[in-house]
């Protein structure tokens, strides 16, 4: 191990990236080490206590609800169009690869506000619910648990869709050929061979956006429900109220909880490659 990383080092291309290597761990750590400093020492380290407490602990079962709720949604929403980006004609995958940078290119609070003019009382989903005769009186689609869940999702989905549309791009569609002429279903040759050797992207994406969506502050803010506040917008409040040390501690648990998640996701990419056949 020591050998091989004295031979990337040894590669000049390596040095390139020194300098934002050290100015990433620099400018994070010490705005880390700030933060920890705050949360021990304003007023002290009581401000951990505090997050046992019923309602700083409702406050994280709330984000980890959510989060785990839009990792479902983008899951199946983007596989379903990462595939047809690995598997449709040519003129598709350009249009879907189109699509997908103008959602990159759009910010995350303007998409929030397009979803405002769609979800909101008089908006344009309920005008057509009702004009269409479906329904009565209009539905309320958001400042509630579906409307960050809506919002939320629109805005991370692109980041699973590459995920998953990387992996895939590894599948030899080769194989799943095979199996069909081997008398599989097209079906049972999308579950049995093409899912699995996928299984590396949907790992990495699911632990991406849930981690991504733990803190989410804007979307959740302006489309989800005021009284189930999230662990982003709890930071703010305290900061708005001068509890810095409180935020400060809310912060670092933060950090913990996206470090922990990006070492699950590498554990279990890596127990998956293990168990693959050589």
């Amino acid at each position: 191990m020591v050998y091989s990383a004295r031979r990337r080092w040894n590669d000049p291309w390596s040095w390139v990236a020194l300098p934002g290597v050290v100015f990433i761990i620099a400018g994070f750590g010490a705005t880390l080490v700030f933060t920890i400093n705050r949360s021990l020492t304003d007023p002290g380290p009581e401000n951990y206590a505090r997050l046992l407490e019923w309602r700083s602990l409702v406050i994280l079962l709330n984000t980890f609800q959510a989060s785990a709720v839009v990792v479902i949604v983008t899951l199946i929403g983007g596989y379903a169009y990462a595939y047809a980006m690995r598997v449709g004609p040519k003129a598709l995958k350009i249009y879907l690869m189109l699509f997908l940078a103008v959602q990159f290119a759009t910010s995350s609070v303007a998409r929030a506000f397009a979803w405002i003019q769609l979800l909101q009382t008089n908006g344009v989903i309920n005008k057509l619910l009702i004009g269409a005769g479906i329904i009565d009186q209009p539905l309320k689609l958001m400042r509630n648990d579906l409307g960050a869940i809506i919002g939320t999702s629109h805005v991370l989905l692109p980041h699973m869709i590459l995920v998953l549309y990387a992996s895939m791009q590894r599948v030899d569609l080769a194989t799943v050929a095979a199996a069909r002429s081997l008398g599989a279903s097209q079906i049972q040759a999308f579950w049995q061979i093409f899912v699995p050797a996928t299984r590396t992207g949907i790992i990495t994406g699911c632990g991406l956006i849930f981690i991504l969506g733990l803190s989410f502050y804007a979307t959740p803010a302006l489309l989800g429900n005021p009284s189930r506040q999230m662990i982003s917008a709890s930071i703010m409040t305290q900061s708005e109220y001068g509890n810095f040390g409180a935020a400060s501690a809310m912060s670092t648990t933060l950090v913990v909880i996206t470090l922990l998640g990006l070492l699950a996701i590498n554990l279990c990419n890596r127990s998956t490659h293990d168990r693959r056949p050589s």
